[in-house]
């Protein structure tokens, strides 16, 4: 097996190594800081180069030892002969929104936990969102606002972030195997890698202690502020919460809104289909016989007539008709944000 480099250091962005094995388009490497799928968490992709020729790392797999599928660039041969040396390079932007998104997750875990007794089922990130599954009946919408103060307020205290390896015998009699979900490796691994998030200020015991092969940030600060987009029923007292990053809600926002405006100037969308929606918006009720909406606006947007459907009221009602006038962004990002919402029900 490979040298693992990403479980020692998460953020490492280039190293160099020698190729151990060539299969086809795929290598090996003696030492690798590419991560592979697994845990959750996609691979990362990269570059490898030898000399003047380069090649696109497209996917990593870990079977019997790393694989990784190169792509190549230019005039290079299919794959790096075995042992030449490259030079490698992660593509590091995708990279560190896995680290802050697997950290999150492991935040979201520890508080559904602690004030839900709600466990982790499963979770899946991306380098633009996130979501995660867990044992619980449904949660509502003071729920998920509550969710999403307490994860900023977890983030806000920056926390320390570490990992260390553990013999598997010591971890089990001295770690809570509900939270580090040992139970849930095979028994082979005798040596466990723990991710551990500091407690509050004077308190010894930790925040949260898992069993993780992922990479993470070394601070809670490092994650950046959450918002938690929605919830969904996966099943019989099976919840699935989803959530963004601030930064990265911009990025989906503009992408989205252009492809749906092209498709209906290109006359592919007739009329705006009741499941579009390019801001995934989340609607509260307020106090007002009406209701609001509790989101950052698209940043490209001037007007827009989408039906979109509020949540949390007794009865669901479709609301048509959306302006948000924004300026300032992005021609000037440093003018004081301003929006202006206008909506009518149908």
């Amino acid at each position: 097996m490979a040298q693992q480099l990403y479980l020692e250091e998460s953020g490492l962005q280039q190293f160099e190594t020698t190729v151990e094995r060539r299969l086809d388009s795929r290598v090996a490497l003696e030492a690798t800081a590419f991560y592979p799928t697994g845990g959750g968490q996609p691979h990362d992709t990269g570059t490898i180069e030898v000399g003047d020729d380069q090649w696109d790392v497209v996917d990593v797999e870990k079977k019997d030892t790393i694989y990784h599928r190169l792509d190549p660039i230019g005039e290079a041969d299919t794959a790096p002969p075995e042992g030449a040396t490259v030079r490698a390079t992660l593509n590091w932007d995708r990279r560190r929104a896995h680290m802050r998104y697997h950290t999150a997750q492991h935040l979201l875990s520890a508080l559904l936990l602690n004030e839900y007794a709600a466990s982790t089922t499963g979770n899946q990130l991306y380098d633009d969102h996130a979501h995660l599954d867990c044992e619980y009946d449904r949660f509502d919408e003071a729920d998920l606002e509550a969710i999403e103060t307490g994860m900023n307020e977890l983030i806000t205290a920056d926390r320390a972030v570490e990992w260390y390896t553990l013999d598997r015998e010591r971890a089990e009699a001295e770690l809570d195997t509900d939270r580090t979900r040992i139970d849930l490796l095979p028994d082979s691994i005798r040596q466990l890698r723990i991710v551990e998030i500091a407690g509050a200020d004077g308190d010894e015991a930790p925040f949260d202690r898992t069993a993780c092969a992922g990479t993470h940030v070394s601070s809670t600060g490092a994650i950046g502020e959450v918002i938690v987009t929605g919830r969904e029923t996966k099943g019989s007292e099976e919840e699935r919460i989803e959530f963004i990053f601030t930064d990265h809600r911009w990025m989906r926002d503009v992408t989205q809104e252009r492809e749906f405006t092209a498709q209906r100037r290109a006359g592919e969308i007739a009329r705006p289909s009741r499941h579009v929606c390019p801001w995934g918006a989340r609607w509260r009720p307020t106090s007002h016989p009406d209701v609001s909406l509790t989101q950052m606006p698209s940043p490209a947007s001037t007007t827009q007539c989408l039906p979109l459907r509020t949540t949390g009221l007794q009865k669901t009602r479709w609301l048509s008709s959306i302006r948000i006038d924004y300026p300032g962004f992005p021609r000037d990002p440093h003018e004081p944000i301003r929006s202006h919402i206008w909506i009518s029900t149908r």
